[in-house]
């Protein structure tokens, strides 16, 4: 009779767990159909889910201006679409987890437009460094200026804009820049600038705009990106390219100086021949005179 009776018990336990797990299981799905629900509301209203930026360093002075109100930035803070971050003396890096590592130089302005499958930058003017993920087929990424606009894949790059021109230095991947009815693409280790009037020849990095992607590797979390090794392979190349031209200048400049001390030793003995000549016919005059007043005493 005892046995029975805690055989019946141990049944109506396991009844129990099991009906606690079944509630739970079902109270976990109806949470996470909602959640999905509530996305799938934000992408059938925006036609995507919104990214988020997220400030992980500043240095000297930087502003965020967000619904009309400008504030100082701060670390840990989330910038939303249609942000205005402005650079005085200072810099800031951003982080969006779908995109990549930014990181806005002094005296900048830059407006996070759309923050979404579909991103749009604007910056004008300033200087920023940007190390994206790969992007989606379905994606795109760009960054409007002025002068140009910049498309991009995954990549690592800088840009650079004025009042007078926009310049694109591509460190890793491929750049497509439009300007009007022109579209050219710049591949990595390459740059090309833009003005009003037109699209310039791509060309080598010059020596400033190398400077300005090393600072790539100061960006907060770049060791954590992808094509982290690739970046520092490039950079390897950049300054054995950089080394390269200061190397040519240095044999330039040497070789013009070995010209102008050729030339100048040539002029200096051009002069002391003119001078010897010179001391030739005096002496040669001075004898002639002699020769004539020896002649005036014998008459």
């Amino acid at each position: 009779m005892a046995k029975k009776s805690l055989n019946i018990s141990i049944i109506v336990t396991a009844v129990i767990v099991v009906f606690l797990l079944i509630m739970l299981f079902t109270k976990g799905f109806q949470k996470k159909e909602k959640g999905i629900k509530v996305v799938s509301e934000e992408i059938a209203k925006t036609g995507t889910r919104e990214f988020k930026a997220k400030v992980t360093k500043i240095v000297g002075k930087v502003e965020v201006t967000r619904d009309e109100k400008t504030e100082p930035a701060r670390i840990g803070m989330i910038l939303g679409k249609n942000a205005l971050i402005r650079t005085y003396d200072g810099t800031i890096d951003l982080k969006i987890v779908e995109l990549g590592i930014f990181k806005l130089k002094p005296y900048s302005l830059l407006q996070l437009e759309s923050l979404s499958k579909r991103t749009k930058f604007r910056l004008n003017p300033g200087k920023m460094l940007l190390v994206l993920k790969k992007i989606m087929r379905d994606s795109a990424f760009e960054i409007w200026t002025p002068t140009a606009v910049i498309g991009v894949r995954g990549t690592s790059f800088l840009v650079s804009v004025t009042k007078k021109k926009m310049k694109v230095g591509v460190l890793t991947g491929k750049v497509v820049v439009q300007s009007g009815k022109k579209t050219v693409a710049v591949a990595e280790l390459k740059e090309v600038s833009v003005t009003e009037k037109e699209v310039a020849k791509v060309e080598k990095m010059e020596a400033t705009t190398i400077v300005d992607v090393r600072e790539v590797l100061k960006i907060k979390e770049i060791e954590t990106m992808p094509e982290f090794d690739k970046i520092k392979l490039n950079i390897k190349k950049l300054e054995i390219i950089e080394g390269d031209k200061k190397s040519i200048e240095l044999k330039r400049m040497k070789d013009r100086i070995r010209a102008k001390e050729a030339q100048e030793k040539a002029e200096a003995e051009s002069e002391m021949i003119e001078e010897k000549d010179a001391g030739i016919k005096t002496e040669k005059a001075l004898e002639s005179d002699d020769e004539e007043f020896v002649e005036d005493d014998e008459f």
